[in-house]
């Protein structure tokens, strides 16, 4: 929704915003970034739950409203004091405004939201996620090398966003614990060209290694590529299993995994059986967001080779 006032704007954060309606809550940003020279005013106002790890998302368009030249207010009335609160624990306020707004997490619950800059390294991202997420004690059971294998594949993903996305813009991360739901959700986001627009970049470069990028015409057929194992737009090297191993451990731990990428969104669902939802946007996300959910469950999980997962 847009309330517009002389050169002020007011984007509404939309009631209800988490993994269910995820596409809504990034149509109502989109909507935004036709706007130059404003003072566009994030309102939370109506907002009764927000997702923390979204903060990434929020973050993002932030960035790229401030590129359209406009100023950024942020609106502390809230429909929701929790939403205040949590946006205080995991530093998103104290990050973005750069004042203390610093809340103590009492219950070791957040993932802090982190800004990752050209110049931050892979293993600047490493230990975050090794630190402030797997390591945490709600993070489902496994073998020390699995966890080595997830937190690796962590690290391609964000190497490939890194050297794919072609972003002048930063990355962005954050997550949340929720024990009582018995879930774990985490959000990473790239303002770059997206899958698709790496494939089409970089396709007479790999075209020869990886033939069947030539049937890849749109954002959906770009995404099931990026999912399959071994396959990468850096030429000559292996990579390709970071995105693809993490979709199988969701897939074993019953979790969800949503890619927005360019004009497409596509989802598997294992709440229950893994369903899938593929569907074409009305309007083109530029870079690429991946919201993962993982299950909090009393399961112990392991490598194949570890004769396991």
């Amino acid at each position: 929704m847009t309330g517009v006032m002389g050169n002020k704007l007011i984007l509404k954060i939309p009631e209800y915003v988490n993994e269910l309606n995820i596409l809504e809550f990034i149509k109502t940003l989109d909507h935004y970034l036709k706007f130059k020279n404003f003072e566009l005013i994030v309102d939370f106002s109506n907002n009764k739950f927000f997702l923390a790890s979204f903060s990434a998302i929020l973050a993002g368009y932030m960035k790229l409203y401030l590129s359209n030249g406009n100023k950024i207010f942020i609106n502390r009335k809230f429909g929701n004091p929790k939403t205040r609160e949590i946006l205080e624990k995991n530093k998103f306020f104290e990050t973005i405004t750069g004042k203390n707004f610093y809340s103590f997490d009492i219950w070791d619950t957040t993932v802090p939201f982190k800004i990752y800059k050209y110049e931050d390294t892979e293993k600047d991202f490493v230990d975050y996620i090794e630190s402030r997420f797997i390591s945490k004690d709600l993070f489902p059971n496994m073998s020390a090398e699995l966890k080595n294998e997830i937190i690796m594949s962590f690290a391609e993903i964000f190497v490939n966003a890194k050297e794919h996305s072609k972003s002048k813009f930063p990355h962005f991360s954050c997550g949340q614990f929720f024990p009582n739901d018995k879930k774990i959700s985490f959000t990473f986001v790239d303002l770059g060209i997206g899958i698709y627009g790496s494939i089409k970049e970089n396709f007479p470069k790999i075209v020869d290694k990886y033939p069947d990028i030539k049937h890849i015409k749109n954002s959906l057929d770009a995404i099931e590529w990026a999912l399959k194992e071994g396959t990468t737009t850096k030429l000559g090297l292996s990579g390709g299993d970071g995105l693809p191993f993490i979709k199988n451990f969701i897939q074993v731990n019953k979790g969800i995994l949503q890619i927005v990428s360019n004009n497409g969104f596509w989802e598997i669902n294992c709440s229950n059986s893994c369903k899938y939802l593929k569907l074409p946007l009305s309007y083109n996300y530029g870079g690429t967001i991946l919201n993962l959910i993982f299950r909090i469950d009393d399961n112990y999980y392991y490598l194949s080779s570890e004769g396991g997962y």
